[in-house]
């Protein structure tokens, strides 16, 4: 398996592929998803040895604050930022051979690497196996009620220390 980061209108072999992993995982909306604050937008796919793509995770870097109707979140007048995911998946029949994980791993380094205070991820109550891959990563859990669905929430994991 190899991961790499893909420019999903570039037209090459592998946008074309993760395109169609995105529809089969019924992920379009949270990939196309954009809002004024992002700063910036990642797609990372992971692909079987001479294979298509098998797991994709596209991520904004964002201010905090500001998706959820809030200030800016300023510390000594340096507007924090985050990592969010926003869509994340594997392929059904390669679940459980640590794509995930690898996939979750890497946009954490990214995040680290921007200079990003954070990695937040909303999941919502039906993916237990999501939750279980959030915690053993470090992430936090804050509960969250949407429509009707009382066990998802936001995932947090916390990288810069001052």
């Amino acid at each position: 398996m190899e991961l790499r980061a893909v420019d999903l209108g570039s037209g090459t072999a592998d946008a074309q592929a993760v395109q169609e992993l995105i529809d089969e995982l019924e992920q379009r909306p949270w990939v196309e998803l954009a809002a004024e604050w992002h700063l910036e937008s990642r797609v990372l796919a992971a692909f079987a040895e001479q294979g298509p793509a098998v797991g994709l995770l596209r991520y904004v870097i964002q201010p905090i604050g500001p998706d959820q109707s809030c200030q800016l979140s300023i510390i000594d007048g340096d507007t924090l930022t985050e990592a969010r995911i926003l869509a994340f998946g594997t392929r059904p029949d390669h679940r459980r051979q640590g794509i995930g994980l690898a996939l979750q791993r890497r946009a954490i380094a990214e995040a680290r690497a921007a200079g990003c205070w954070q990695v937040r991820s909303h999941s919502a109550g039906g993916y237990r196996a999501n939750h279980r891959l959030k915690f053993r990563l470090g992430f936090a859990f804050q509960p969250e009620v949407r429509g009707g669905d009382d066990r998802g929430g936001y995932f947090i994991l916390p990288l810069q220390h001052r």
